[in-house]
């Protein structure tokens, strides 16, 4: 064993860097395999602190100068992971994680799909945060494809030119954003609009209302600007950053999100320490793979979004 100690400390926050307790905090060294013993694993107390100790890796040297060592952190629906090195010069090192949060679907329903009799933890392979990097993998993908959210989704900087919009009467120039349903707007949304020298974020400097400065359609995704005066003529003189996405997760999205996941760990190559090797079902594997697949592709192609372009004549509000 290497004389000098090697600990790891840091926090664990969420995403509005909030500390989180109770996360459970694990290692992997990548050079040899080894996971901490499950007695040396961490659980950040109630200022998201932790700290792990190297020496508590099983093998007869833990580690070595220049070991590859995975840091995971789990709590219930969301996940950390992060790599560093070992430098046994320095014997200490901090290294804070960012949580993030898993919203279609969760790593116990991954695991009934598949008929796991063991499920996912920090010790398996894969490993639970493995498996929470597939699912938030998944939810890009089923929000790529259909582009449409599940979650609360950021838009940054999209820009429109109000300047080919017409004026209309108690409605004001209408600009169609790339999605619907979007959040009522807050701080950190903005709504900038050219003024000829620089950008000016209406959602501060002005005021939101039907009769007022500006006004939403926020379940259609269409802004409106309630100015009948000469503009600048600049191309992309609007930038609007906003929030988008449903506040629940509809049943087919859930399924798509679980199908996905589990094809992954099937088409993997550590599948064995988790599931039968027999594939004494009906389905063989690459049987349950292609049903799968199906499946996703049906979901995902009902679920896409179609943005119809809308004359500006037909604006009628």
């Amino acid at each position: 064993m290497p004389s000098t100690p090697y600990t790891i400390s840091g926090v664990i926050k969420n995403s509005s860097s909030t500390a989180v307790a109770g996360v459970a905090v694990q290692a992997k060294n990548l050079n040899t395999g080894e996971y901490l013993k499950n007695t040396a694993l961490a659980i950040t107390n109630s200022g998201g602190e932790y700290t792990i100790d190297l020496a508590n890796f099983p093998a007869a040297t833990p580690y070595n100068n220049g070991d590859l060592i995975r840091i995971i952190a789990y709590k219930p629906e969301q996940f950390a992971a992060t790599n560093t090195v070992v430098d046994t010069s320095v014997g200490t090192l901090e290294k804070d994680l960012t949580l993030t949060d898993l919203t279609y679907t969760k790593p116990t329903e991954v695991a009934g799909l598949l008929g796991s009799s063991i499920g996912f933890t920090l010790t398996t392979t894969p490993n639970v945060v493995d498996i929470c990097q597939l699912i938030y993998n998944a939810e890009d993908y089923i929000d790529f494809r259909t582009g449409h959210a599940w979650r609360s989704t950021t838009i940054t900087d999209e820009e429109h030119t109000l300047a080919t919009t017409d004026y209309f009467f108690g409605t004001g120039r209408a600009i169609f954003l790339k999605h619907r349903a979007v959040k009522t707007f807050a701080s950190p949304d903005k709504l900038e609009v050219f003024d000829g020298s620089s950008y000016v974020n209406w959602r501060t400097d002005k005021t939101e209302g039907r009769t007022k400065d500006f006004w939403f359609d926020y379940d259609q995704g269409i802004v409106f600007i309630n100015q009948m005066a000469a503009l600048v003529g600049r191309t992309n003189d609007i930038r609007v950053t906003y929030r988008f996405g449903e506040t629940t997760v509809s049943s087919d999205i859930n399924m798509a999100a679980r199908m996905w996941v589990a094809k992954q760990v099937l088409m993997g190559d550590d599948r064995s320490v988790l599931l039968p090797s027999g594939e004494s079902s009906n389905l063989s594997y690459a049987q349950k793979i292609e049903a799968w697949d199906r499946i996703v592709e049906r979901v995902l192609a009902s679920r896409r979004e179609i943005r119809v372009a809308v004359a500006k004549h037909m604006v009628n509000y």
